[in-house]
């Protein structure tokens, strides 16, 4: 039985090595290197944006390269090729670089655009396999991205072909983001919904509970009226304040678990001898991440929020998590 699956899985195996030899290939190869270098140092010069074109399964890797090198601070969008000679090379603007991508670099689409670019002195780079191409010949710039063979057994289907370009595109994007200096707050700003994005972007003024959500009691209030308050705002805690909205402590269900069994009057005991005067507090312009963080390290679900040690709200473990937060 196992040889019958290894037998099976041969071409499955072959593809997957196929394919990464080809990638580390492209890794030592001296001259990819230096054309991916001259390239990432254009388009880091370029006063516009970065228009990537191409047409079939280079196409789809075409659109992957120019959202990457737009979340990761590259200017640029994805034109199709035949789309383009039907009014979309309108996109192209004076100070904007295109960048061509064609395997065979004779796809007439393609190559019908070069003319159009040279009219406007737009720079085109091109992205290919084959190095003696038209493509090739006709760019500003030309960068060959050899391959042996494809991992196709009829050598037809786009396989070792498109898994490279992908990889240069990767390898391109990367050179620019670290050419540009960008930051892991640059990454988030463009990524707001993404975990990175909302780890360092959310504040805890973003996600608290404020105003007349807020369980607020008072240094005369019972035992009875705090949890009448607690039930009413369902966050599990009461925080009692002065009057200048200074916290003075808390109470949360965990308090109260506690307390029951030594009380036997709830609406004669005050909250003054009940209250957790030591207790934790978060500024409103604290991250949504770090809030939870204290949470964890002190075993605790709700936090305060202050500003100018005045009470302003308060943030609830639940409500992070629930937001995407790990």
């Amino acid at each position: 039985m196992d040889s019958i699956c290894v037998k099976k899985n041969s071409l499955i195996q072959a593809t997957l090595a196929t394919e990464a030899d080809a990638i580390r290939a492209l890794a030592t190869s001296a001259s990819l290197l230096a054309a991916l270098e001259t390239t990432a140092q254009s388009i880091h010069t370029t006063q516009g944006k970065v228009i990537v074109t191409a047409l079939g399964k280079s196409g789809i890797i075409g659109h992957k390269i120019a959202a990457t090198l737009a979340s990761t601070g590259t200017p640029s969008l994805f034109m199709h090729a035949s789309e383009a000679n039907h009014g979309d090379l309108g996109l192209v603007q004076p100070d904007d670089l295109v960048l061509a991508i064609s395997s065979s670099g004779e796809t007439t689409e393609i190559l019908s655009l070069i003319p159009r670019c040279q009219e406007k002195n737009i720079p085109v780079i091109a992205l290919t396999n084959q190095k003696e191409s038209t493509l090739f010949r006709l760019a500003n710039l030309g960068v060959h991205i050899p391959i042996a063979q494809e991992a196709c057994p009829l050598q037809l289907a786009p396989t070792v072909s498109t898994t490279t370009l992908l990889a240069v595109g990767d390898a391109l994007a990367m050179r620019l983001q670290e050419l540009k200096q960008k930051t892991r707050e640059d990454f988030a700003w463009s990524h707001p919904s993404g975990s990175l994005g909302k780890k360092l972007l959310l504040k805890v003024s973003d996600m608290m509970h404020c105003e007349d959500q807020l369980p607020l009691i008072g240094e005369e209030t019972s035992l009875n009226e705090a949890l009448i308050v607690m039930t009413t705002k369902r966050l599990g805690v009461a925080i009692m304040i002065d009057k200048q909205k200074r916290p003075l402590g808390i109470f949360t269900d965990g308090d109260l678990r506690r307390a029951l069994p030594e009380i036997e009057n709830l609406h004669t005991v005050s909250m003054k001898t009940q209250i957790n005067t030591n207790f934790l507090t978060i500024s409103r312009e604290s991250k949504a991440q770090e809030a939870l963080e204290l949470m964890r390290s002190a075993s605790i679900s709700v936090l305060p929020v202050l500003h100018d040690d005045k009470l302003v709200g308060v943030i609830h473990m639940h409500d992070i998590i629930k937001a995407g937060f790990s």
